[in-house]
């Protein structure tokens, strides 16, 4: 018997990770992109799309640039609305609590 190395496992190429194309800014062209999604109970709950050459995040939807740059601005601002909103409603009931606490103090 002869020993020697055991290769772990075989790697994937990139053509077998694909799941579709899409518009990448950085590539500047329509590239192959593959998704990453967080499941809960087996429900995909997040998912991201990264492209396979430069490993930018993409849309699947941006068939054009201009596509491709109104959806990531979209998405900016929807994750910048959404950090606020969660702030507000951590904040509120602090602020709902200073709030009568200020009443019953000028009332009393």
């Amino acid at each position: 018997m002869e020993l020697g190395v055991i290769p772990d496992a075989l790697a994937q190429d990139d053509e077998s990770r694909a799941e579709g194309k899409s518009w990448c800014l950085t590539c500047d062209a329509q590239t192959q992109h593959r998704r990453e999604s967080i499941e809960f109970l087996g429900n995909p709950v997040k998912a991201s799309y990264f492209c396979l050459q430069c490993g930018e995040r993409t849309h699947p939807l941006a068939a054009d640039r201009k596509m491709a740059r109104a959806l990531r601005g979209e998405g900016r601002r929807l994750r910048v609305a959404a950090g606020l909103s969660f702030g507000l409603m951590l904040l509120l009931p602090l602020l709902l609590i200073a709030g009568i606490c200020w009443l019953a103090w000028r009332i009393l």
